[in-house]
């Protein structure tokens, strides 16, 4: 999502936390903290987040935080505040603050006092870090068992489907999924892996891993404290296991006496699962890629998943989505966009108060452009802004050219079209070079000597060099094309991205159409004076044409199983073994975005792919290949 600031400082509430301390007893954690910097004044921004962990309304509290700079100053402040009413689990964001100075080092917030219904709570200085999750070393058949036994007792299925839960950050999960905010891990997971309670005099700490004040049931995961005290005697969970299997092998003895019942009834039970079933799973299915898409901050893909989908809370997920895109627009200077995005929004947080603003600026434009006859031309420009080069070369305005020639020059890449366009498809195309740095596109922070190229009114793709903690924000695949050195700006990533159709299906139609325009779009991209990353492939063709066992008869088991492998890190499979998570995530085109298990939900190989897999483990498997599994 487009914005103005950049993260400079951000922490949440866990064991590792380096930033927020809590003193145990207290009611109310410090959840999250994070600094920003406003690119355009250098100013930094002081936010905060609280969260009641108790089982009482917090009416009022206080907190502190000291705030360490690079040039060795200190700023220390104190803020009360009063008729807070934090719900329990709920809570409190504080406004965003102007820090005296910048260059912000380090933070620690802290609880001083709180009041709670008739009950005050005072700190005593005894800060701590919080326990780490404490685990009960079983194997993985026993932790299974047990995770029933949980889940029965909630009235739930072994997985856990329906079960909501809320993230320390502030963010939502349903069942075994992450955070849609920070994407941490369920806690209903972490209870799966091994969780144990610990029981503190003031506290007590949760399977899942979070703390709870004077509280029978975790504010997080929802489990009973005195539940997962029980199913953590492995008697109790071996007695539940055995009466799972007895019921089962009943189930299964009746299920003989009315077989052909039920296949008489099968025809019956296809029609209905078509005519009722099936559209409960699309619905489903695009809830959870709208999700997906959330947790990423592709707010819009999200938005024109769930508008009208009428599933579970769609409609309230819809409103923030639309939320969000509204914010972006407007800090994209997109005011129309962002005014149909708020008026979706409502009544989603301050979206009607927004909407009536722009209604009123726009307004106000259009008689001021009405007034204005030397500037109706329409042709307004974006400019580039540079930050430290005053030259003609860096204060270029991006101006939308005719693609006449074959190739596009720029300081650190080039475009070659004529390896991406046929000479027909070339009269259509155009594009929009800026030559400075800082340049802003929708969705993009930090982008510098930026490439947009069109066909018509559609965008194809956009090559850009970024800073090494940034890359392409918002609704883009993208890819490293390669890296180079800035005598003003230091190393840099070429980065080749494409926009998302929202208009796509959903799963295979989206991700892999992106991932097919990236690979036919970097045929055509290269860097000056720096590694392309076309040579860290085993075999660059591997998705576009058949390999012949001659070609690949001279490879070793390793990179065999490399080059097999290759086949699902294009498209941004993440690798559970250590040994492919390290290769792949030292090459510069690898993008991790998709978890082993949302892969395997769409992803299906093309042709070549899978006459290249099989040719590939043939070879293993006449090798004896070890990394055969």
């Amino acid at each position: 999502m487009t914005s103005d600031f950049k993260v400079v400082l951000r922490d949440y509430f866990n064991s590792d936390s380096t930033c927020l301390r809590w003193e145990e007893g207290c009611p109310v954690v410090p959840a999250a903290v994070q600094v920003s910097r406003n690119r355009g004044t250098s100013e930094e921004h002081l936010q905060l987040r609280f969260r009641n962990i108790s089982s009482k309304i917090v009416n009022e509290f206080t907190w502190e935080a000291s705030i360490s700079f690079a040039d060795g100053t200190v700023q220390e402040l104190r803020e009360t505040h009063l008729d807070a009413d934090i719900r329990p689990g709920a809570v409190f964001d504080v406004n965003p603050i102007v820090l005296e100075n910048v260059k912000t080092t380090s933070v620690e917030v802290r609880i001083v006092a709180v009041e709670s219904g008739r009950k005050h709570w005072t700190a005593e200085g005894q800060l701590t870090s919080l326990l780490p999750r404490a685990t009960l070393g079983w194997d993985e058949e026993l932790l299974a068992q047990r995770y029933a036994y949980l889940c029965k007792g909630k009235g739930l299925d072994a997985k856990g489907s329906q079960v909501r839960w809320t993230c320390s950050c502030g963010g939502s999960g349903v069942g075994m999924q992450s955070c849609c905010a920070c994407g941490k891990q369920s806690p209903l997971a972490a209870a799966l892996l091994d969780g144990k309670v610990q029981e503190r005099e003031c506290y007590w700490l949760c399977a899942c891993g979070e703390p709870n004040v004077e509280r029978d049931r975790c504010w997080s995961c929802e489990y009973l404290k005195d539940d997962l005290v029980e199913s953590e005697s492995i008697d109790r969970v071996r007695t539940f296991a055995a009466q799972r299997v007895a019921e089962t092998q009943h189930r299964r003895k009746k299920a003989v006496t009315i077989g052909v019942s039920v296949v008489t009834a099968l025809a019956i039970v296809g029609v209905v699962f078509f005519a009722i079933v099936n559209p409960i799973i699309q619905k489903n299915d695009a809830y959870q890629a709208a999700r997906r898409h959330m947790a990423q901050s592709n707010y819009a893909t999200a938005a024109a998943l769930l508008e009208g989908l009428e599933w579970q809370d769609s409609e309230e997920l819809y409103r923030m989505c639309s939320y969000e895109v509204g914010i972006r627009d407007e800090a994209s200077d997109r005011p129309e966009s962002a005014l149909d995005a708020f008026r979706a929004a409502i009544p989603y947080k301050d979206a009607e108060a927004r909407a009536e603003q722009l209604e009123i600026a726009l307004a106000q434009t259009g008689e001021d452009a009405a007034d204005d006859t030397g500037k109706g031309d329409g042709s307004a420009e974006s400019t580039v802004e540079n930050e430290t080069s005053g030259t003609a070369e860096d204060s270029k305005e991006p101006k939308a050219k005719s693609a006449q020639g074959d190739a596009i020059e720029t300081p650190y890449y080039s475009v070659d079209l004529s390896k991406i366009f046929s000479e027909s498809e070339m009269s259509d195309v155009t594009y929009e070079y800026a030559s400075g740095y800082a340049f802003q596109e929708p969705g993009v922070m930090g982008m510098g000597y930026g490439l947009r190229v069109w066909d018509g009114d559609r965008t194809l793709f956009y090559v850009g060099c970024f800073s090494e903690d940034w890359g392409p924000q918002g609704e883009y695949e993208s890819m490293v094309v390669g890296r180079v050195e800035s005598p003003d700006y230091g190393a840099m990533q070429v980065y080749l991205y494409v926009p998302y159709d929202i208009n796509a299906v959903e799963g295979t139609d989206l991700a892999r159409r992106a991932a097919d325009e990236l690979r036919a779009y970097m045929d055509g991209v290269s860097v000056k004076g720096g590694v392309s990353s076309e040579v860290d492939y085993i075999l660059p063709e591997s998705d576009s044409r058949k390999y012949a066992r001659s070609e690949l008869s001279s490879l070793s088991t390793w990179e065999l199983y490399i080059a097999r492998n290759e086949i699902f890190a294009r498209y941004g499979r993440r690798f559970n073994n250590a040994d492919l998570a390290e290769h792949f995530n030292s090459k510069s085109w690898y993008s991790e975005t998709w978890s082993a298990e949302e892969f395997d939900e769409w992803f299906s190989p093309n042709e070549y792919e899978k006459a290249n897999a099989d040719l590939i483990m043939e070879l293993e498997r006449d090798a004896g290949s070890p990394y055969l599994s």
